[in-house]
């Protein structure tokens, strides 16, 4: 085994250390801990606790593994904003690897570790004000999701502004209605007539809301990827 590959098991095993340490001691694993668990990792005392983390690549580390579970969850709910959120994560990783020259990960310099570090905390910050962002607006978790993509695809193809603010969060309310309608849409993942349908009632009800005020063939497909987003999760 190579030093390199020594040294990188090293840095995994202080960074589990430390997180089982910071979670009141217990053993944890990103990928496979439930929801109501991940919610609590997510609590402002939890990561107080992990900034303190003494050594700069395990709070590095466990920075990393921390955003990569938040965002894979956030991601369950609103695709879209979950997107944006892994592509800030990963210019700091690979801004992170491109200073890894040596073969000893702990000799890299601490500074600009600890700066890459602070960068992932703003990260996780933006995450949760983004989390909690459509408490604000008088719409629930999902349907700010919706709203999220219909924005996107409106700046996209340039007529946001030709429909009001109210249409959007209407317009997404009414389809995390509609979509949500279980006993409607029974094994849709199952079957392609049952999909179909799905679609062509969203598609239905953005045409007779003016969505999109003119014809533009594409303009449905990321909202259908959001509404796929929904369904696989919450059925």
């Amino acid at each position: 085994m190579t030093k390199q590959v020594k040294s990188r098991e090293r840095v995994a095993e202080l960074v589990d250390r430390a997180i089982s340490s910071t979670y009141s001691g217990k053993t944890f694993n990103f990928d496979e801990q439930p929801t109501d668990d991940i919610q609590m990792l997510f609590s402002d005392e939890f990561i107080e606790k992990l900034k303190r983390i003494p050594y700069p690549n395990t709070k590095y580390q466990a920075l990393v593994k921390l955003l990569k579970r938040a965002i894979k969850e956030f991601g369950k709910t609103n695709r879209l904003k979950a997107i944006e959120f892994s592509k800030k994560l990963k210019n700091v990783v690979d801004r992170y690897n491109s200073r890894n020259t040596i073969s000893d990960v702990e000799d890299i310099i601490e500074d600009v570790v600890d700066n890459l570090s602070e960068e992932l905390e703003k990260i996780f910050s933006d995450l949760k004000k983004e989390k909690q962002s459509f408490e604000a607006m008088n719409i629930t978790y999902e349907e700010k999701a919706f709203y999220d993509i219909l924005i996107a695809v409106a700046e996209k193809y340039g007529f946001k502004d030709q429909l009001a603010e109210d249409t959007y969060i209407f317009l997404a309310k009414e389809i995390q209605k509609l979509v949500g309608n279980k006993s409607k849409y029974t094994d849709w993942t199952n079957r392609q007539d049952v999909k179909d349908e799905l679609y062509a009632d969203v598609a239905k009800l953005l045409k007779k809301h003016g969505y999109p005020p003119r014809t533009i063939d594409d303009a449905y497909d990321e909202i259908m990827k959001q509404v796929d987003n929904y369904k696989q999760y919450a059925d």
